[in-house]
C-alpha cells in the first residue's frame, strides 16, 4: 500500500524542489558567467603583457640594430698607448667605448680585420679600457664570417654557448671599417642576461601573478628566456607544447593546454618579427591561480545558496501550514459533519479559493442542518401518521366489538339464561333466535376479518378487491363508483397490499370530506409503470391549508406510494373536485 503524503509535505517537498532547482540554476550560472568572466579578463591581461614585452623584445633587436649600423660605418682614428704594459692595446675613441659601456646591453665586441687580426673588448669587465689584441678567433666567429662576405646586411645569429661562459650569446655581427679604415667584421655578443631582464618578472603586482611567466621559445622547441620556474632553462628546456606546435604550424590558439612543466594553463602566443631570428613569445598563468577568484566567488556562493536554501524550507513550511490548516480545519469539520455534528461554524480568514470553500461548508453546513430537521420533522410525521392509523384501526376494532360483536354475545347470554326460566314449548324459538344472533355475530366477524385483510385479495388479487370494495361502497354510501382497468400484470403481494389500502384510502376519503355524486377509479399499466388515477366531482380543499393531523389519511397514502418507489401528485379545487395521480413503477412477474 502507497505511504499516505499529507498535503503539507507535497508543498513542502515542491518548494523545495522548485527552490533547489532555481538556486542550482542560478549557482551554475554563477559558476560559468564568473569562469567566463575572470579567464577571459586574465587571457586579456595575458595578452596585454605579452604585447607590451613582444613590443619591447622586438625594439631592443631594431634599437640594437639600427646603433650597430651606425657604430660600423663610423671612422675613429687610434693612437697608440705610451705605456710599456700596454703594447698590444689600442686605445678606442671615447664615445664609441663610453657608449657601448653605458647601455650594458653588449658582453663582448669583437673586431676582425680581413687580415685576420682580431680585436676583442670585454664590455662586461669593469677594468677594461679598450680592444685587446687576441690571437684566434672562435669557432662560431668563422661560420658567421662565411655567411658576412656573401651578404653586406647585419646578421643575427641565435644563442650560442661560448666555452667558459655560464651564459649563451646571440651575436649581432656586420662589415666595418675600423682601425684606419681597415676593412673588417664587427661582432656583438648580447648575453642572455640581457633578454632575461627584459622578458623575466617576478612581481606578482606586475599582473602575472605567482604562476605567470612570458617566455621566448626557439624553432627548435627550446627555451631562449630564462623559466620563471627552472634554473639554467635556455636551450636546455624543451617546451614541445601545443601553444609552441600551433604557432611554428601557424595555427590557431589553443587558450587552455598543459605547459612545459604538464601544468593546465591558460596560453596565448605570437611570433617574434625579429631579423633572422624565428623565435615566438609566449605568456602563460596556472589555471589554477587564475581560477581561484572564480573558486572563492563560488565557494561564497554556495554558502549562500545554503542559507537561501534553508530560507526557502523555512518559508515552504510556514506557507504550507498557512495553506494546508484551513484544509485539515475543513477535514476535520468535515468528519464531524459525517459524525452528525452540523453546529458548526469556521471562520473565513482569507479572501481566495480556500475562503470560498469555508463559506460553501458553512452553508452546506447550513442546509445539512436544514434538510436534517426536515427529514426528522417528516420521520416523525410518518410516525405520527402511523401510531394514528393505528390507533384509528383499534378504536374502530373497538367500537365494531363493542357495538357488534360485544352486543350480539350479550344478547346470546340472555337468551341462554332466559331458556333455563322458560318451559320447554318456548325453547325451540329461543333457540332459533340465538341461532340468528350467532349468525348475525359470524357475519361481523367476517367483516371485521375482511376490513383487516379481505380474504378476496389474498385468493383473488388486488383487481377484484378493489371491485369489490368499490361496489360495498357505492352500494353503502349512494356514491356512484365506477372502477376501470386494463391488463394489470401479476404484482407483488406487497404492492397489490398497498394499493388496496391506497384506494381503500381514497374511497373513504371521498365519502367523509367531498359530499361528491360520482367518484371513477381508473388502474392502467403502461410501459412498466402501474398508473392509479382517483378523480371525484365533490367540493375540493386547498392544498397549502391541509393541517398534518387532519385525519385525511394523505400521509398514509404518500407513505405507502414512496415505499413502492412511486410518485404522489393531487390536484384539487372547490370547484370540480380532487384529482390523484399515483404511478408506480413495476417489474411484471412471471406466474
Amino acid at each position: 500500500m502507497a505511504r499516505f503524503i499529507s498535503l503539507s509535505e507535497r508543498l513542502i517537498l515542491y518548494f523545495t524542489l522548485v527552490g533547489f532547482s532555481i538556486t542550482a540554476i542560478l549557482l551554475t550560472y554563477s559558476y560559468f558567467s564568473t569562469q567566463s568572466a575572470i579567464f577571459s579578463r586574465t587571457y586579456d591581461q595575458l595578452t596585454s603583457i605579452k604585447t607590451e614585452k613582444k613590443i619591447r623584445i622586438e625594439n631592443f633587436f631594431s634599437d640594437r640594430i639600427k646603433e650597430i649600423e651606425v657604430l660600423s660605418s663610423s671612422k675613429l682614428s687610434f693612437n697608440k698607448p705610451e705605456s710599456k704594459n700596454l703594447n698590444d692595446t689600442i686605445a678606442f675613441g671615447n664615445s664609441f667605448y663610453n657608449l657601448l659601456r653605458n647601455n650594458r646591453y653588449y658582453h663582448r665586441v669583437y673586431y676582425i680585420s680581413y687580415d685576420s687580426c682580431i680585436y676583442e673588448m670585454n664590455i662586461a669587465d669593469e677594468h677594461s679600457t679598450g680592444f685587446i689584441k687576441n690571437g684566434t678567433t672562435l669557432s662560431y666567429q668563422n661560420e658567421i664570417i662565411q655567411k658576412l662576405k656573401t651578404t653586406t646586411e647585419i646578421l643575427i645569429t641565435d644563442y650560442y654557448n661560448i666555452k667558459n661562459d655560464t651564459t649563451p650569446v646571440l651575436v649581432i655581427c656586420t662589415k666595418s671599417e675600423f682601425f684606419n679604415s681597415k676593412n673588417g667584421y664587427l661582432f656583438f655578443e648580447i648575453s642572455s642576461e640581457t633578454i632575461n631582464s627584459i622578458m623575466l618578472e617576478e612581481n606578482p603586482m606586475y599582473g602575472l601573478g605567482n604562476t605567470g611567466e612570458i617566455y621566448l621559445v626557439g624553432s627548435d622547441f627550446n627555451m631562449r628566456s630564462q623559466s620563471r620556474f627552472i634554473k639554467n632553462s635556455i636551450n636546455n628546456i624543451k617546451v614541445n607544447t601545443e601553444a609552441v606546435i600551433n604557432a611554428f604550424s601557424n595555427q590557431p590558439e589553443t587558450n587552455i593546454i598543459n605547459d612545459y612543466r604538464n601544468i593546465k594553463v591558460i596560453s596565448t602566443f605570437n611570433h617574434l618579427n625579429i631579423k633572422d631570428l624565428d623565435w615566438i613569445i609566449i605568456a602563460e598563468i596556472d589555471y589554477d591561480e587564475a581560477m581561484k577568484p572564480v573558486y572563492k566567488i563560488f565557494n561564497k556562493t554556495i554558502f549562500l545558496s545554503i542559507i537561501i536554501f534553508i530560507l526557502i524550507l523555512f518559508i515552504a513550511y510556514y506557507l504550507s501550514k498557512r495553506i494546508t490548516q484551513p484544509i485539515i480545519n475543513l477535514t476535520k469539520a468535515i468528519d464531524k459533519v459525517g459524525d452528525g455534528d452540523f453546529n458548526l461554524e469556521l471562520k473565513i480568514k482569507s479572501n481566495d479559493e480556500i475562503g470560498v470553500l469555508t463559506e460553501s461548508f458553512n452553508n452546506m453546513s447550513i442546509r445539512l442542518k436544514q434538510k436534517t430537521e426536515e427529514l426528522e420533522k417528516e420521520k416523525l410525521m410518518r410516525l405520527r401518521a402511523i401510531i394514528d392509523g393505528q390507533e384509528l384501526e383499534r378504536q374502530r376494532l373497538s367500537r365494531e366489538l363493542h357495538d357488534g360483536l360485544g352486543q350480539s354475545l350479550i344478547a346470546i347470554k340472555l337468551q341462554l339464561e332466559n331458556i333455563k326460566l322458560c318451559d320447554e314449548l318456548n325453547n325451540q324459538n329461543k333457540i332459533d333466535k340465538i341461532n340468528d344472533l350467532v349468525n348475525s355475530t359470524i357475519d361481523d366477524v367476517k367483516s371485521m376479518s375482511d376490513n383487516l385483510m379481505p380474504a378476496v385479495l389474498k385468493n383473488f388479487g388486488v383487481i377484484k378487491a378493489i371491485r369489490n370494495i368499490c361496489n360495498e361502497y357505492s352500494d353503502n354510501s349512494g356514491i356512484n363508483i365506477q372502477f376501470n382497468f386494463n391488463t394489470i400484470p401479476q404484482l407483488p403481494d406487497l404492492i397489490q397490499n398497498y394499493l388496496f389500502r391506497i384506494v381503500q384510502e381514497c374511497i373513504n376519503n371521498v365519502i367523509k370530506h367531498s359530499s361528491a355524486s360520482e367518484l371513477n377509479v381508473d388502474l392502467k399499466y403502461e410501459d412498466n409503470i402501474l398508473i392509479l388515477t382517483i378523480i371525484d366531482n365533490g367540493h375540493g380543499f386547498e392544498l397549502d391549508s391541509i393541517p398534518e393531523n387532519s385525519g385525511s389519511g394523505l400521509p398514509n397514502i404518500k407513505e405507502r406510494t414512496i415505499l413502492m418507489n412511486g410518485t404522489f401528485n393531487i390536484f384539487s379545487d372547490k370547484i370540480s373536485g380532487t384529482k390523484i395521480i399515483i404511478s408506480i413503477p413495476v417489474i411484471e412477474q412471471n406466474g
